[in-house]
């Protein structure tokens, strides 16, 4: 995974971090509910390998979405349960969370002033970071996290997050790249019910991006 800070001590931007959250906050807000691919890669400094997948998001509002994941499993949040499910393997998992619930990998959709809640902001060009024409929003959790360091969200002239890139404090890191989106079409209510089959048991959950697991501190 290429490294996309060449240097943390490149001047911040003009725009102040906080500036910047809100536009990202005012755009999702209004492109709500909305569905995209996303492309997701994950290295692992400690094996130095890295993992590539493509899942498929149907985000309605902040505790109601749908994470469609390679070979048929899947992630749902809706009404304070949080599901995943694999139909290969029968592997299911389910527990509680909150009624406005939504990870790290999402955050930035979760709802007005929730980034400047969780997050101390900073605004960067994009040319700084390898990434010409964006401006990056870099945020270091406010409480202490044992899963997040960083996190950077890349965002267009219009708010909307065309990447985004999550560091742990071990150093490993996973980075989501836009693919395609689709604003302001509303989900079919089946994509959010789900019935326990009979052939369920607890065997292991079905792998997942570590960060659509993650909660901001």
């Amino acid at each position: 995974m290429p490294d996309p800070s060449p240097s943390w001590n490149a001047a911040p931007i003009p725009t102040p971090g906080l500036l910047l959250a809100k536009r990202i906050e005012s755009f999702y807000a209004q492109a709500a509910p909305f569905e995209c691919d996303l492309d997701v890669e994950t290295l692992v400094t400690a094996r130095t390998t890295t993992q590539r997948s493509r899942v498929h998001v149907v985000f309605e509002r902040a505790g109601r979405f749908h994470v469609a994941m390679p070979g048929g499993s899947f992630l749902l949040v809706d009404r304070g349960i949080q599901t995943l499910f694999d139909p290969m393997t029968s592997g299911l998992n389910q527990q509680s969370v909150a009624v406005g619930h939504c990870p790290v990998a999402l955050s930035y959709a979760a709802g007005a002033g929730v980034l400047a809640q969780h997050l101390d902001m900073q605004a960067y060009a994009g040319v700084s970071m390898n990434a010409p024409g964006l401006e990056i929003l870099v945020g270091s959790p406010l409480a202490p996290s044992p899963a997040i360091n960083r996190v950077l969200f890349f965002a267009d002239a219009n708010g909307q997050v065309r990447r985004s890139l999550f560091v742990t404090p071990w150093g490993d890191r996973q980075r989501y790249d836009l693919v395609s989106c689709t604003q302001r079409i509303k989900p079919p209510p089946s994509l959010f019910v789900f019935s326990t089959p009979s052939f369920a048991g607890p065997a292991p959950p079905p792998p997942a991006p570590s960060f659509l697991l993650t909660s901001l501190p």
